[in-house]
């Protein structure tokens, strides 16, 4: 029986902002650097949100799974520093592609094992239904996180 994937819509708007900053460094020219800043911006976003919503769901039962997720977690915010420092001082823009393949990488490992190591857990104490309505409140929090993040960069 196929179980629910909460993860299946976060985790294909995370790989779309992803692909298409990493495309659009690749191209000649000068990059569209407001899609390398978006990626940024989601993945950031993302990991707070599953922080917040998912990971008491899964503490509750798997707390040392949960840790080493938040280590995986801490380094992509690292690499995410990293990126936003280069974008920043405005470095070559081998030094940037070079960030954001890493930072493309580790965000496509935490997604891998999301769905490897996080599923399986939820689905183990969880049911479809319990999962949906997590997915709304993961969903909300990642709707009002944008919000605060639009409204500071129009600031």
């Amino acid at each position: 029986m196929q179980r629910y994937n909460l993860f299946q819509s976060a985790h294909h708007t995370l790989q779309d902002v992803l692909f298409d900053g990493a495309i659009s460094l690749q191209k000649e020219g000068s990059p569209s650097l407001q899609k390398v800043t978006d990626a940024v911006t989601v993945a950031q976003l993302q990991a707070r949100a599953k922080e917040d919503c998912i990971f008491p769901a899964i503490d509750a039962f798997e707390p040392s799974v949960v840790d080493a997720v938040k280590q995986q977690h801490a380094m992509a915010f690292q690499l995410t520093q990293r990126l936003e420092a280069i974008l920043k001082e405005e470095q070559q823009l081998s030094q940037l592609r070079q960030a954001y393949n890493q930072l493309l990488v580790a965000q496509l490992k935490s997604m891998q094992k999301g769905e490897e190591v996080l599923l399986p857990i939820l689905w183990q104490y969880y049911s479809d239904a319990e999962l949906k309505k997590l997915e709304a409140r993961l969903d909300k929090v990642l709707q009002r996180q944008i919000e605060q993040a639009t409204a500071i960069a129009a600031m």
